[in-house]
């Protein structure tokens, strides 16, 4: 019973270790050069300022800040995790030790019931290290699982790192701020607090606005000195203000298209008006008109640069449209004389120049506020008055005199002239009259002097010329108005020359950006009402402009305007 219960506890025992399995603890290496955080030596420390946020227009701040540059050497070394691993035995291991086993056993049992002795014991042994020998040939099953319980080794090397993070200053510490434009200083050195590491400074309320141009490529320098330091920041000039336009002519007209064309001016806008600029286009510049884009001729506007709550206040001056007969020289006009068919006028006026700095705002309007008193008060027929708007070439006023000749009675009629525009001096030396192109030439222009010498060459009872012709921007200082009005007052002794103003100066519009707003210019208007009061002489026509033009050209523009007048002052233009 004894070996009985000894081969059924060694086949036992042979079959557990057979199929069980067992865990097994270990160590490995995971990483060979793991940086120990707590292992560090400080190299270096270094503060400087950073600039933070972006200067706007809308939030022109330019703000620093004290950072802290930490360089540190930290220690490399090994890394090792425990992990704990599951193992099975061998099923082919298993069954072979198993076989084995059994037949050591097996022979064991035999050899004690024949004849007992230690071979027994030894063959019991064998059966059990075969078994024993099946368990160790195990395999790992699955991944090993990992218990999070590292240690570092030994030391493997080093690695340098910097740190770079936001710190304070010293209570009540000061910085020195200066600012700089094109090498010139526009905001003086100032002491400025520099609270907990930090400096603020608004830009746009410290520094004058100037005038930078259309589109500024340069930058303002902020220089900042902290402890001897010299720090120097670039700002461009778009970054703290915002580009507007400002008109520089007394009347300039807003269009909804980059081209001169009747059609397509949306508002005239008066001397001052101001609106936010997009973009500047060559001849034109696109501007902001409330909720549209437009354009406006770049000659006749000033471009500001102004903080951006400026476009709160800009001051649009629109002028209005305004019927003709709605200003008070176009109406009541006085009847001054009876129809009489011996008079013949002669009108040439040009408004609308391609140049857009040439423009004659309210030329057209002078020259039907002229019409309507020679047909109203004057007694000049409508078919006895011939007239040219705009030419482009001097074909256009040359048909406008030959009609003026249809209607001339030989000996017997009165002429009137009126000329308004642009003038310039062709290559012969005569001055002329602008085309709408600009061009002053011969042939193209309306050269004065032979219109003058057409005029002398007629039997009339009477010549009167009213030219308010502008020569400020093309004056010949070789040439005076004399000369040209001889022409014609040295061979008709009833004939009158009137200029609006001298070579060389300007003549002016009767408007201003914040009271009159006549919509002529100033030399017609005060002709006509002239007329309208009752003055029909040549002289008392002067006196009158004598006493109000000039006086009105200074108070609008403070620029000298004075009227200049040849030949017969008796001739009444009533009779």
């Amino acid at each position: 019973m004894g070996l009985m219960r000894n081969k059924f506890i060694y086949i036992a025992l042979i079959f557990l270790l057979s199929t069980s399995a067992c865990t097994v603890t270990r160590w490995r290496v995971i990483d060979q050069d793991k940086v120990d955080n707590s292992d560090f030596e400080l190299l270096s420390n270094t503060e400087f300022l950073l600039q933070t946020g972006q200067v706007t227009p809308e939030r022109p701040v330019f703000s620093l800040e004290l950072f802290s540059r930490n360089e540190y050497e930290y220690t490399r070394k090994i890394e090792s995790e425990r992990t704990i691993q599951k193992y099975r035995p061998r099923t082919g291991f298993v069954l072979l030790s198993l076989l084995g086993a059994s037949a050591a056993i097996y022979a064991a049992y035999d050899l004690q019931d024949n004849q007992p002795d230690s071979r027994d014991g030894i063959l019991y042994a064998t059966g059990g290290a075969l078994g024993v020998l099946g368990f160790l040939n195990s395999k790992p099953v699955g991944e090993p699982t990992r218990t999070g319980e590292k240690r570092l080794l030994r030391k493997s090397g080093t690695e340098v790192r910097v740190d770079t993070v936001r710190t304070t200053s010293q209570s009540g510490e000061v910085v020195q701020v200066s600012v700089f434009y094109q090498g010139d200083i526009v905001v003086e050195r100032s002491q400025r607090n520099f609270d907990n590491g930090q400096l603020e400074m608004n830009l746009a309320s410290e520094i004058q606005p100037q005038n930078y141009g259309a589109n500024p490529d340069e930058a303002f320098r902020v220089e900042v000195v902290r402890q001897g330091r010299v720090n120097n920041y670039e700002i461009p000039v778009t970054s703290i203000f915002q580009a507007f336009v400002e008109v520089q002519e007394e009347v300039s007209p807003l269009r909804n298209a980059p081209e001169v064309d009747r059609a397509n001016v949306i508002i005239d806008l008066a001397l001052g008006s101001q609106l936010e600029l997009i973009e500047v286009q060559g001849e034109w510049t696109k501007v902001q008109y409330g909720s549209y884009q437009s354009y406006i001729a770049t000659e006749d506007i000033n471009i500001l640069w102004r903080p951006s709550d400026f476009a709160q206040r800009i001051s649009v001056i629109e002028v209005p449209f305004v019927p003709f007969g709605n200003i008070d020289v176009e109406s009541d006009i006085p009847v001054l004389s009876d129809l009489n068919v011996n008079k013949s006028a002669l009108i040439v006026v040009n408004e609308n120049y391609v140049d857009q700095s040439i423009q004659r705002a309210f030329a057209r309007r002078d020259g039907q506020l002229i019409e309507a008193y020679l047909q109203n008060g004057l007694g000049f027929l409508a078919n006895k008055i011939s007239s040219s708007y705009d030419f482009e070439s001097s074909a256009q006023p040359t048909r406008a005199y030959t009609n003026l000749l249809s209607t001339f009675n030989e000996g017997e009629s009165d002429v009137f002239v009126f000329l308004s525009g642009r003038g310039g001096f062709n290559s012969d030396g005569h001055p002329t009259l602008l085309t709408t192109d600009g061009i002053s030439e011969a042939g193209r222009a309306l050269d004065l002097n032979i219109l003058f010498e057409a005029l002398a060459a007629l039997d009339a009872q009477s010549v009167v010329v009213i030219a308010d012709i502008d020569f400020s921007a093309n004056n010949n200082p070789g040439y005076n108005l004399d000369r040209l009005a001889s022409v014609l007052t040295d061979a008709n002794e009833n004939a009158a020359v009137m200029f609006s103003t001298e070579f060389g100066n300007p003549s002016g519009v009767f408007m201003s950006a914040y009271g009159d707003q006549k919509r002529h210019y100033i030399f017609p208007y005060y002709f006509a009402n002239a007329l309208k009061e009752g003055h029909t002489t040549i002289n008392d026509i002067k006196d009158y402009l004598d006493r109000n033009v000039s006086y009105t050209s200074r108070r609008l523009f403070n620029l000298p305007q004075e009227v200049v007048v040849f030949g017969n002052l008796n001739i009444d233009l009533a009779q």
